[in-house]
């Protein structure tokens, strides 16, 4: 990748580690293509988890998650930069050294983006002509870059030895049943008020689905469901199904879910950057107690 002079400062938090994943993977994408660098001080709290930005430098990376080599200090900056373009939106938005782009709108899911700004288009290369690109807003896309590089993002984002280690064993622990491994995400917490509750479904509703999967598709066939949720819900809520949790630490959880044969959960970046990340055949959940087809499972080739 040959670099330019420009730097595309992600300057928003984004939400939690999916949505942010995300964001991060379409601006590599384009970074690799047109050699841009991108410092994401935003991604930092989770840099610990990941080889490629373990070490934080703030010297050789494209890709940094730091302004600075202070953690502390990075926070604080981060929420400075935050504000400060905040402010420079309403008063300068750009100048012969920097442009502030920022998206602020709704969006339908992890997929059906309404809206969203094309880093593929003439208006961000010309925003690449100046010395600093601000950004603010998730829904920065370029697909088809995602696409074409999409196994260099994936070693991008390979977990560290540490947390790879923990994943690969509990994996293999539930191969070992010789079944179809099945992860479910059920996400609850924060869903029940999201949209309206519009994604929040009843553990009983994930449980008619779940025993759909085992006694229609799967039905010759042994079936192991991995569960992993930001709840702590209990085995016996899925009563005639064969349930293991998942490993239960989130990073782990995510990368877990990647290593399944098949994913089901409902629309969420977490488990889109799981089937994208393990190129695993994932269904959305989009009604409750949703009647799963094998036509409803796809690879995800892009984010």
């Amino acid at each position: 990748m040959n670099r330019s002079h420009t730097w595309v400062i992600i300057a928003d938090r984004n939400g939690q580690l999916g949505n942010r994943l995300i964001v991060f993977s379409h601006f590599m994408a384009v970074a690799i293509e047109k050699g841009f660098g991108i410092i994401n001080p935003f991604f930092d709290e989770y840099a610990e988890y990941f080889d490629f930005f373990r070490s934080n430098s703030v010297d050789d990376l494209p890709f940094r998650t730091r302004v600075c080599k202070s953690s502390k200090l990075n926070r604080y900056l981060s929420y400075l930069i935050s504000k400060a373009t905040g402010l420079l939106l309403r008063f300068a938005p750009s100048t012969p050294w920097y442009k502030i782009i920022r998206l602020y709108n709704t969006y339908d899911d992890a997929s059906n983006v309404k809206g969203s700004y094309d880093l593929s288009g003439n208006d961000f290369n010309e925003a690449l002509k100046k010395r600093i690109v601000l950004v603010q807003g998730w829904k920065f896309r370029a697909h088809q870059s995602v696409e074409w590089h999409s196994d260099q993002i994936r070693s991008f984002f390979r977990l560290t030895e540490k947390y790879d280690k923990r994943v690969t064993h509990h994996l293999k622990q539930l191969r070992e049943e010789n079944a179809v491994l099945i992860g479910v995400h059920i996400r609850r917490g924060d869903y029940k008020t999201f949209e309206n509750g519009r994604d929040f479904y009843s553990l009983s509703d994930y449980r008619d689905t779940m025993l759909q999967l085992k006694n229609e598709l799967f039905k010759d066939r042994k079936i192991i469901f991995m569960v992993c949720s930001n709840e702590d819900i209990s085995e016996k809520e899925f009563e005639g199904l064969t349930i293991r949790k998942g490993p239960g630490h989130f990073v782990e959880d995510l990368y877990a879910l990647a290593g399944c044969d098949y994913i089901i959960g409902p629309p969420s970046t977490f488990s889109h950057w799981s089937a994208f990340y393990g190129k695993v055949p994932l269904a959305r959940i989009t009604s409750a107690g949703m009647h799963v087809r094998m036509e409803d499972f796809n690879v995800s080739l892009t984010l």
